[in-house]
């Protein structure tokens, strides 16, 4: 009966740190995912405001700013195609939107946002092999501030 109990529990410990270390597998992913599409995105034109932006709403991956225009782009690291339904829930998307409207109103407080300006939320997904596919805007920001 001991010995039986001891490989439920050894069972268990492998099974958590399985778990942690596909966390971390995806974690590093993100952030391989996130670095390249800053690179593309600077290479671009656009200038690169912030990154892992985080309130407690919500969480934006990259800020980029061209011309008037700001993005905020929530980045995917995916191991096989995905549909963009399937990438983010209605959920997510309003975290994101509520850690976009914090960081907008701290650029109005600092006087750092244009006066003719527009903003948008962009979904890229990062595919094997590094093939990008972005949804392109998932909302505008017309009706924030």
């Amino acid at each position: 009966m001991i010995r039986g109990l001891y490989h439920v529990e050894s069972v268990m410990k492998e099974r958590k740190e399985d778990q942690r270390e596909r966390k971390r597998r995806a974690y590093r992913l993100g952030l391989r995912a996130e670095g390249m599409v800053s690179f593309i995105l600077f290479c671009r034109g656009y200038r690169i405001l912030g990154r892992r932006f985080r309130t407690s709403l919500g969480e934006i991956d990259l800020i980029v700013r061209r011309g008037t225009h700001f993005s905020f782009f929530e980045v995917k690291g995916r191991s096989g195609p995905a549909e963009g339904g399937e990438v983010l829930s209605s959920f997510q998307v309003r975290r994101i939107r509520n850690a976009a409207s914090v960081w907008l109103q701290k650029e109005a407080r600092k006087g750092q946002l244009p006066p003719c300006w527009s903003a948008s939320l962009n979904l890229v997904v990062v595919y094997p092999l590094y093939h990008f596919f972005v949804y392109g805007r998932c909302f505008e920001f017309s009706e924030i501030l």
